[in-house]
């Protein structure tokens, strides 16, 4: 029989860390997971990180994101981070945000962009800008794409800068708006 909540609250750290992967992975409920404290997901290794499915992953504390190191939030596939809710990950910090692979930048939904802090948004990183979605870069706020150095603006591709809104193209920098390249200045509409 599984474990109840109550008896999950009641582990030491030391029988967290003894779990196997295979145990978290196919083992752990939602209801398990949302039971944990922040010492117990605090005592979770890199690979028990990796091991939690995308259906539990969403179940974890929001404010105990910021628990797990940044060599475990890295590990993370682009399916568990599809499966944070924007409130999570709003809550991760901009360190965090900074070493997501870009396999789970790609698949960041508009909701979870639009969580992102100013703080956040400015983490990001070349790589990472390079990879979000159209849907992804018209969702984020003027605020956050301001944020954007100048080499990220320069990565952007075409169908990426056609996707910025005119409150977005507005909200950039001259400095931002050299960096878009020819191709991208190209694809810019009439409306834009």
């Amino acid at each position: 029989a599984a474990l109840s909540p109550s008896q999950i609250t009641a582990l030491t750290t030391k029988h967290i860390a003894a779990l196997s992967t295979d145990s978290i992975a196919n083992g752990l409920t939602i209801n398990q997971v949302m039971a944990l404290t922040s010492s117990q997901v605090a005592a979770f290794s890199i690979a028990q990180i990796a091991a939690l499915s995308e259906n539990t992953i969403g179940g974890l504390e929001t404010s105990y994101l910021t628990l797990i190191s940044t060599s475990a939030i890295a590990a993370l596939s682009s399916t568990q981070v599809g499966s944070l809710t924007a409130a999570q990950i709003a809550k991760l910090s901009s360190t965090q945000i900074a070493v997501l692979n870009t396999n789970a930048v790609a698949n960041l939904s508009a909701d979870q962009v639009i969580a992102l802090t100013t703080n956040q948004a400015s983490a990001l990183t070349t790589s990472q800008v390079a990879v979000l979605s159209s849907t992804a870069i018209a969702a984020m706020e003027t605020s956050d794409l301001a944020t954007f150095k100048t080499t990220a603006i320069a990565v952007l591709n075409s169908n990426q800068i056609s996707a910025l809104t005119v409150e977005q193209i507005t909200s950039l920098s001259t400095k931002q708006l050299t960096a878009i390249s020819s191709n991208g200045i190209a694809r810019l509409s009439a409306d834009q």
